[in-house]
């Protein structure tokens, strides 16, 4: 069996918002936006200079610079502000980097009078969200208009916020010095468009994911101060959410650690989508401990650690033998003591499917569209790499889709026909199919059965809303979640897991 000994990679980072030299590893900074206090004064005006000097610098003379940035900026003056007007920071790894300053005027209009940030805060898309913020607040006191003067500098910038030219350039006079600006001005009366715009901005959760004690929740949190975050939480609410990641680079939760202890997720960098996988503990939010290397030549789907803590096991389209990217996805297990990958299965053609590694760690589950590529297989590997073999298959051109049980003894599955899709088990040891749910009428999504309890969930599609019911393997007796409006779906038994199923206590 192929192996391939890589140098062995770093065991641990530092926080992931700091940037590390020793390891050559640098990741994006994240970003986050509050209204202003008196304490902020100070920070406020050396955002303002270096704004001036070391961003506006490459659009005006130096003659220009040296009268804006070297007036008297006195701190007295934006308490003043921040008392009397709308004030907010950006803070970049907890330093004010960057500021903006919303006025309310007579006339039914309300005026941005500064938007200045550092290089730091540069690249982030602080000042667009600053911007949108300092929009919603004027919208909020019932203007209509919303003005301001541009710098040479932030023209295109407001531009790409919505703002046009009402008229053309004019000077504003600093100590005797001409200093070219143009006013800009936007409408806030909302249309259709801005609407759905301001909707799909919306922060929203992905993947939630119960530990598998029952005792933790994990979920990806986007469209907050960062494309995308990873936090936890108690499943009894007892405390609120931890932040367990924190920088600007694009991450996906993947697993939980078998003692619950512990994520792994996925980041890549600046969204070229070749990702790492990160173990983040629980007790040590913010530290990302790296377990495949960075930038790798190659994607990675799925993270899961063997319960031995020792192995990984993901899918790759990576040839270890020749070190070159190939186009079908293999399947890894890795040993993280001495990097090693032993190759488990060689797929023929490309497929992006779930990998998914049994509760007790002792096969793995993948897909396989090597008979036709608008159809889907799932084959089953001993972790060992002992054997590989297909055990669900509905027709070429026909997919299906599997995930364990949690007894790790068989595999709950949709099945793909010409009109519908039906639910069933499969007992792995005999390779018995039993089938529960085979009704034309009905439009299952998607099946699965969490840890801590003998129940399926089953997701249906009616008049466009998720209905999620919970069916027992042993009756097909299925119980209806109760009637609300909003979609409901469970993702878990709130724990402590004891044992026993029913639908009382399932995590939503």
């Amino acid at each position: 069996m192929p192996r391939w000994l890589p140098p062995p990679s770093p065991k641990i980072l530092p926080s992931s918002h700091s940037k590390c030299s020793r390891s050559g590893l640098a990741f994006g900074m994240a970003f986050k936006i509050r209204r202003a206090t008196h304490q902020d004064a100070q920070a406020i005006i050396a955002a303002h200079v270096r704004s001036i000097r070391e961003v506006c610098s490459k659009d005006y003379t130096l003659e220009q610079i040296e009268a804006w940035g070297g007036r008297n900026f006195r701190p007295e003056r934006w308490c003043e502000t921040i008392d009397k007007d709308f004030v907010w920071v950006i803070e970049v790894d907890d330093k004010v980097q960057g500021f903006g300053h919303l006025a309310l005027q007579p006339g039914n209009y309300a005026e941005i009078m500064g938007l200045y940030f550092a290089p730091e805060a540069r690249g982030l898309g602080a000042g667009k969200k600053l911007c949108r913020i300092m929009k919603g607040e004027a919208a909020k006191h019932g203007t209509e208009r919303l003005r301001l003067h541009s710098t040479i500098t932030g023209k295109s910038f407001y531009e790409g916020c919505g703002f046009h030219r009402v008229e053309g350039e004019c000077f504003v006079e600093m100590r005797g010095i001409r200093i070219p600006c143009f006013p800009m001005e936007c409408s806030l009366a909302v249309g259709a468009a801005e609407k759905l715009d301001s909707l799909l901005q919306l922060p929203s959760v992905f993947w939630p994911r119960i530990s598998p004690d029952g005792k933790w929740v994990a979920w990806c949190w986007f469209g907050l101060d960062t494309p995308s975050d990873i936090y936890v939480a108690l499943t009894d609410g007892s405390a609120p959410p931890i932040r367990l990641t924190r920088n600007a680079n694009f991450k996906l939760l993947r697993s939980w650690t078998r003692d619950s202890r512990a994520i792994l997720i996925t980041q890549d960098t600046d969204g070229d989508e070749r990702a790492t996988i990160y173990r983040v503990d629980i007790d040590a939010p913010e530290v990302m401990h790296p377990l495949t290397e960075r930038n790798p030549p190659f994607f990675i789907r799925g993270g899961q650690l063997h319960p031995n803590g020792k192995w990984l096991v993901y899918a790759a389209n990576f040839d270890v033998m020749t070190g070159r990217e190939i186009e079908p996805t293999w399947i890894y297990r890795h040993d993280l003591s001495s990097g090693e990958r032993i190759v488990l299965a060689r797929p023929e053609k490309p497929s992006f499917g779930r990998v998914d590694l049994s509760p007790n760690g002792a096969h793995v589950l993948y897909s396989r569209k090597d008979l036709d590529a608008s159809g889907e297989q799932v084959w089953v590997i001993d972790v060992d790499g002992k054997w590989d073999r297909e055990i669900l298959n509905f027709g070429a051109d026909r997919k299906v889709t599997a995930s364990w049980m949690p007894d790790s003894k068989g595999v709950v599955f949709l099945a793909e026909t010409s009109a519908y899709n039906k639910v069933g088990v499969l007992d792995l040891d005999t390779s018995g199919v039993r089938w529960l749910i085979d009704d034309p009428t009905r439009n299952i999504e998607s099946v699965f059965a969490p840890e801590g309890t003998d129940s399926i969930v089953v997701i249906e599609i009616k008049e466009a809303r998720v209905i999620a019911t919970l069916l027992d393997p042993k009756t097909c007796t299925e119980t209806k979640l109760p009637s609300v409006k909003g979609d409901l779906t469970p993702i878990g038994p709130a724990a402590p897991f004891s044992g026993g199923s029913g639908e009382a206590n399932f995590f939503l």
